[in-house]
Formats: structure tokens, sequence, C-alpha cells
């Protein structure tokens, strides 16, 4: 949290450099914290680094659309609590606020920029505006049709109306596009939603383990598919995938659901 709580403050407390900067620079200040973000949420070294690169480009160019993006992208980050990243719940309602009014910033300043279109969808999708997100992700990929974005958050907007033929549509579509690996690991996890909501318990776990065979030194994979193995009442398996999450990094979620899994698989026992 105290890493989380750096991130914000860097992104929100910012100064223009003196003299001139090059807004080529910033730009590419931004993107790499944007992606790293994107990429290693859960790292506090990349949080750190991305902090800074953003922070600095903001100082550099504070009104390019691409900045505006990457602290609109930082400033989520920072209020994210857990759970599913296209929820309200998951975030402090202050840093969507805040995201959102940067994102609308980035579309003012970069009406052509793709990224800007997508940052303002995915407020939009937290926020349950699922028709303005559709219309703003359609916008996106007519400025970008070759894109990964586009297609992936069609298919969260598709998940949310409850259209899982359509939304495993949209996934294979971004997969497709996907440039770098982890974008494959978010299709894959919102397969594992379509699995759920459809209620097949088989094609969830099978899911569950390619993604931890493609992430094998992450730990969340490994929580995840113990909070599934804990839903199923496979108590023994479940705490055996907690505690590898745990070997790999400790986190606090991995470490309640243990514990509760534990209780539960005694209380199960003495039955």
């Amino acid at each position: 949290m105290a890493t989380r709580s750096a991130l914000a403050a860097l992104i929100l407390c910012l100064a223009p450099l003196a003299g001139a900067a090059n807004p080529e620079d910033a730009a590419r200040l931004a993107k790499e914290g944007f992606f790293a973000l994107e990429a290693r949420p859960f790292h506090s070294e990349t949080l750190r680094d991305a902090a800074r690169n953003i922070d600095l480009a903001a100082r550099m160019s504070p009104d390019h659309a691409w900045v505006l993006v990457a602290r609109s992208r930082a400033v989520l980050e920072a209020g994210y609590m857990k759970g599913d990243r296209s929820r309200l719940a998951s975030y402090e309602a202050d840093s969507v606020r805040v995201a959102g009014e940067l994102a609308r910033r980035a579309l003012e300043a970069g009406p052509r920029e793709p990224m800007a279109h997508i940052q303002v969808a995915r407020i939009q999708i937290i926020t349950e505006d699922h028709r303005g997100a559709w219309d703003t992700v359609n916008r996106a990929h007519a400025l970008d049709p070759q894109g990964f974005y586009p297609w992936y958050y069609r298919g969260v907007i598709a998940l949310r109306m409850k259209d899982p033929k359509r939304a495993s549509e949209a996934f294979d579509a971004a997969e497709a596009r996907a440039s770098m690996p982890y974008q494959k690991e978010w299709a894959v996890g919102r397969r594992i939603d379509i699995a759920r909501q459809q209620g097949d318990a088989a094609a969830e776990e099978r899911l569950h383990k390619q993604l931890i065979a493609l992430k094998p030194s992450e730990p969340h994979p490994y929580g995840n598919y113990g909070i599934f193995l804990k839903r199923h009442k496979r108590y023994d398996e479940a705490i055996e995938y907690f505690g590898k999450a745990i070997a790999i990094s400790p986190y606090r979620q991995a470490e309640e659901q243990l514990k509760q899994t534990l209780l539960l698989r005694d209380g199960a026992k003495r039955q």
C-alpha cells in the first residue's frame, strides 16, 4: 500500500520542468511507464520506476495526450484495492474520479490518439456506462483497426452484458492481435470469467491451469486457482495452491484465503 500511495503522490503533485522539453521524449517516457504498469501492476519496483517515468514526462509536457493517458492509468492503479479491475468496487472511489478527469483531458488533447479513447472507455466500463464505452471503443477501433485494446474491451463489455458468445469472439480477436505476453494472459483471464458465467467448471479449471503455465513465477494465478478449488470444496488442493502463491510472494488475499480454507477443511473433517 505504501508503494501505491507513493505512486499516487508522484502522479498527482507535479510542477513543470524549467526550460523547453521535447514532447516526443515525454510521450516515450509516458508510454514506458504505462506499459510497465500494465505488465506488472503488483511489482513494487515496477510501480516505482513507472511512477518516476510518468512524473518526469508530466513535468516535461503536461498536456501531451499520452502523458495524460499514463497519468490516468497510474492514478487508477494507485487506487486499485482488489477484485475485478473493470468494477467500481475494486477501487478507491476518488481514484476513479481523478483518472476519469485525466482521461477526458487526454481525449481533448489527442482526439486521434486511440489510447486516449481506450482510457476513457476503461473508466466508462468501471462506472457502468456500457453503451458509452461501446461507442468509445468503436471510435478507438476506427483509429486503430488492428489494435488489441478495442477488441479486448469489446469483450469486457460483452461479458458485463452477459453475452458470453460475443465476449468469446472479441477475446479471440484480441488475442490474435496481442503484441505483448501480458495481453494474451488478459485474454485467458477473461475466458475464465466466461467459463464461470456459463457454469462450466471444467473449462474454468483448464483455463486457470493455462494461466499458471503462462505466468509460473507470478503468485496471483496460483491464488486465483486456489479460490476456484476452495469454491468447489477441494480444500486440500486449495491449501496447496495458496501455499504456492505465498511462497512466490505473500499477499493479503492469499493469506486470508488460506486461513479460511484451513478452517473450512477442519470443519469438514469434524462432520
